[in-house]
């Protein structure tokens, strides 16, 4: 989606950039975001410019899922909650909250196959959304049956 940003008319890519700009993100928020990227392993976050590249479609796409293979799945959005691994308050009132979920670990030797985990992972999200559960116990359960998935011949729901 972020590779498309550019295709967009410049009165649009303006008003995305006010928003952005709005948002009010200066330097706490960089260095904020560094460190957290130096943790647990995260560095390739910063590395692809995942957390920028995200910001950039905030303005159209206020609630972002990331997926991110075997190195998990990204959440950042707007919202009036708090906690995340990153937060950060904005003029408006709302929180830009960036959380990063660790896939199940698996030893390669238990992997059958990869196809249907993103389709599994996509699904157990959606559902979790609806549930109205705890997040973290949510986007844990949709992340093991991820992991079901890869360990099956079948597919797993």
């Amino acid at each position: 989606m972020h590779s498309l940003l550019p295709t967009i008319s410049d009165e649009i890519q303006s008003e995305a950039w006010e928003k952005v700009n709005s948002y009010n993100l200066l330097a706490d928020f960089r260095a904020k975001t560094e460190a957290w990227t130096r943790k647990e392993g995260r560095g390739w976050i910063a590395e692809q410019g995942v957390i920028q590249k995200a910001i950039g479609l905030l303005p159209f796409i206020e609630d972002l899922w990331i997926k991110c293979g075997r190195l998990g799945v990204i959440r950042v959005h707007l919202t009036r909650e708090s906690g995340g691994n990153l937060r950060q308050s904005i003029p408006d009132g709302r929180v830009l909250r960036i959380k990063h979920f660790s896939p199940m670990e698996i030893k390669s030797e238990e992997i059958v196959s990869t196809t249907g985990a993103g389709d599994t992972l996509v699904g157990g999200l959606v559902a979790g959304l609806l549930s109205g559960e705890k997040e973290d116990v949510w986007v844990d359960r949709a992340l093991e049956r991820v992991k079901r998935t890869m360990m099956s011949h079948r597919a797993v729901t």
